[in-house]
Parts: structure tokens; sequence; C-alpha cells
């Protein structure tokens, strides 16, 4: 029986050293450039923070190596110079490295009509590897959330109404409740001011909810008829560099008007 047992460890022992050494696995094929991620978002603050895009390779170079990056106008939506800028479009390894990056510089202002993508690619070269030759970029204007920088004059662009016109957003009872003073004040009675709050949804992410509350009476002459008092409930996307887009239910007594668009932006 000693010996059953010694023999079925000397058995078990070979498996997990034979199993060990099938896991070990060492690159030893020529030193091949990628880049180390296919696509990433660049947040781009105020600050015109830099991000880095990082370019690898599969060995470490023996001499110090030097490769060309190129934007790919045609896939891209941001421009060079306009939406952002390169401290160079070169990249080099050292010897011994493995990892290099290319700098690019968001241009904050240039973002506040929206998101832009820029996609970069590798220079044609013997040393390309087969996989991640094109880095996809996404330049997002973001701003820190911040009631104070939020609150202030904005322009409505109403789809209700189907005019814009200034309306002031103030802070309401806590650091994520805001009122829209002068919102639905345009001529129709009993115009209230209308209050919303915004909730933090991700990391970076917000929405806004705009609970039922009455903002104005419908009656003549404005309307057809006299529905009396209207009210507004609804949700929107928040932009915290100063736009809300709030998509509102319109409804009175007798039914509802439908739902509109109503996007605000700060001046």
């Amino acid at each position: 029986m000693k010996k059953l047992y010694i023999n079925l460890f000397v058995l078990i022992t070979s498996v997990v050293i034979f199993s060990c050494d099938r896991e070990r696995h060492f690159y030893d094929g020529p030193s091949l450039v990628q880049f180390a991620n296919s696509s990433s978002d660049y947040f781009v603050q105020s600050t015109n923070n830099e991000f880095e895009v990082l370019v690898g390779l599969t060995a470490a170079a023996s001499e110090s190596k030097t490769f060309d990056i190129v934007v790919v106008d045609s896939l891209s939506t941001a421009e060079e110079g306009v939406h952002f800028t390169l401290e160079s479009q070169q990249i080099t390894f050292g010897a011994g490295e493995t990892l290099a990056s290319l700098s690019v510089t968001g241009n904050f202002d240039a973002l506040a009509d929206g998101s832009r993508t820029v996609v970069f690619a590798l220079q044609d070269n013997p040393d390309a590897a087969s996989f991640r030759q094109t880095f996809e970029l996404n330049l997002i204007q973001f701003c820190e959330y911040d009631q104070d920088f939020l609150v202030g004059e904005y322009t409505v662009n109403s789809e209700f109404w189907g005019f814009s016109y200034p309306v002031n957003v103030v802070a309401g009872a806590d650091e994520f409740t805001y009122v829209i003073e002068g919102l639905y004040d345009i001529g129709v009675p009993n115009a209230q001011d209308i209050t919303f709050v915004i909730n933090q949804v991700g990391e970076i992410e917000y929405t806004a909810t705009v609970e039922t509350q009455v903002a104005f009476d419908a009656n003549t002459p404005v309307f057809a008829a006299d529905y009396g008092p209207l009210s507004v409930t609804g949700t929107g996307a928040v932009n915290t560099c100063g736009e809300f887009a709030l998509n509102l239910t319109f409804t009175v007594g007798a039914g509802s008007f439908g739902s509109y668009s109503e996007v605000l932006i700060k001046n």
C-alpha cells in the first residue's frame, strides 16, 4: 500500500510539472509595433489636459526605433489644429523599451458643439504587427459637476412655443436641485417657475428629472379654449458644461398636448 501511495504521488507530481511546463510561453519573435488599444474616450477639460496614446512593441527594442503616426482624415471628424494638436507625429522607443506614447491635446472650446473623433494610424513599415494598426480617439468636452457654474443665464430653444428666449437658472433646495425662472412667463396667465433635479447615474453621467408640476394656465386668448392649469413632467439629458435638454409632456385636465423638447444652453 505504501508503494502504491508513493507511485501515485510521483504520477500526480509529474502531471502537475508537465502542466506547468506546457503553460509557460515566452515570445521570442521579432519586435513589432502596434497600438496598445483599439479605441478610447478622451474627456477634454477647460485646462486642455493631455491624452497619451500608448504604442507598444511585441518585444523590447534592441536599439532606438522611431515610427511615424498619421491622422486618417477620411475616418476622422476632428480636425488637427482646430479640435486637437499633436506634440509630434513620431514616437521613439529607446533600447530595451516596449512602450512609447503620442501626446494629444484637445481644444475644450472647439468641442462645445459636440464630441469629435480622430483616427490615428501607424505609417506602413516592415516592423508593423498584423493587428491594431489604427486607434480611434473620441474627444468629449467635459466639466466637473459644479452647481455654482451651472446656475446663471441661459437661452431656451422651446419646441413647444417654437422660438427661443432668455431664462435664468438658480439653485434650488440642495446641490442637485435647480429652478428655471421665466421658462413659461411669456404672456400666459399664472406662469410658474419650473423645478428640476439632476441625478448622477454614472461616474461622469447625469440626467434630469422634472416632477409633475403646474407650468401655467392654458387659457384663451393664447389657447383656443380655457383648458385650465397645464402641468409638465419629464426627464432630460445634462451636459455639465452648461446644457439641459428636457423632454417634457404637457397635460391639462382634458388630455395631453404631447411631448416637446426644451433645450437650455448657458450664455
